[in-house]
C-alpha cells in the first residue's frame, strides 16, 4: 500500500514535469503552414491573361501539410528529416474569338501540381529553458514535383500558365522557431522560415 501511495504522488510529477528535449532526445512533429505561395500569389493573376474567363478556382488550399523527427545529438543540436506536402494549381473556363467565324468559342483548362519536399535539417537551440526552446533550423534536400494538366482548346498554350520551365530538385530552408511544452512529453511549436515550405508552420511537438 506504501508504495502505491508513492507511486501515485510521482506519477503527476512524470506526466506534467515540464523539460525541454536533451541529448538522447526525439522529437515528433506534425504541422500546418500558410501560406501555399503558389495559390496565395501565382495562380491568381493566370485568369488576367486569358479573355472571358469564368468559374476561376484554385486547386488544394493556401494551406501545406507536414512532419518531422528529430534526434538531439547534443542538448543544443539536433538533426533529423522533414517532410512537407501541398497542392496548387487552378481551373477555370474561358471565352476566346475564333477569326474566321468571329465567334466566341467555350474552352476549359485545369493544372495542378504536388510537390513533396524532402529536407535533412539542422537545429540549433539557442534557448533552452525548463519547458521553452527557441532555435535556429537549417535544412536542404529535395524536391518532387508532379504536374497534371489538361485542355480543350487545340494548341493551348501553355507559357500563360507558367508550367513550361524545368523544375530545380533542390531545395532548402533557413527557419527560426519556439518550442513550449505544456507536459513532460508534450508541447506546440511555431516556426517562421523562408524556402523550402511556407512561411510560418505550427503544430504538436511529442518528446520521446
Amino acid at each position: 500500500m506504501k508504495k502505491l501511495i508513492i507511486l501515485m504522488c510521482m506519477l503527476p510529477h512524470a506526466l506534467f514535469s515540464q523539460n525541454s528535449p536533451k541529448t538522447g532526445n526525439f522529437t515528433i512533429e506534425i504541422y500546418g503552414g500558410i501560406p501555399n505561395w503558389a495559390n496565395a500569389l501565382i495562380y491568381p493573376t493566370i485568369q488576367k491573361r486569358f479573355d472571358n474567363v469564368e468559374n476561376f478556382g484554385s486547386k488544394g488550399s493556401i494551406w501545406s501539410y507536414g512532419g518531422r523527427i528529430s534526434y538531439f545529438i547534443q542538448d543544443r543540436v539536433s538533426v533529423g528529416l522533414d517532410v512537407n506536402h501541398e497542392v496548387s494549381g487552378c481551373y477555370f473556363e474561358y471565352k476566346k474569338l475564333e477569326e474566321n467565324t468571329q465567334i466566341y468559342i467555350d474552352f476549359k483548362a485545369d493544372y495542378t501540381s504536388r510537390k513533396t519536399r524532402f529536407l535533412l535539417r539542422t537545429n540549433f537551440h539557442v534557448i533552452k529553458k525548463e519547458n521553452f526552446d527557441a532555435y535556429i533550423g537549417l535544412g536542404i534536400g529535395y524536391k518532387y514535383v508532379k504536374r497534371t494538366f489538361s485542355a480543350t482548346e487545340p494548341n493551348f498554350d501553355d507559357k500563360k500558365l507558367n508550367i513550361t520551365g524545368a523544375i530545380f530538385p533542390l531545395t532548402g530552408r533557413i527557419s527560426f522557431g519556439t518550442r513550449y511544452f505544456f507536459t513532460n512529453n508534450i508541447g506546440i511549436f511555431t516556426e517562421l522560415g523562408f524556402f523550402g515550405g511556407s512561411l510560418l508552420q505550427g503544430g504538436l511537438t511529442v518528446k520521446i
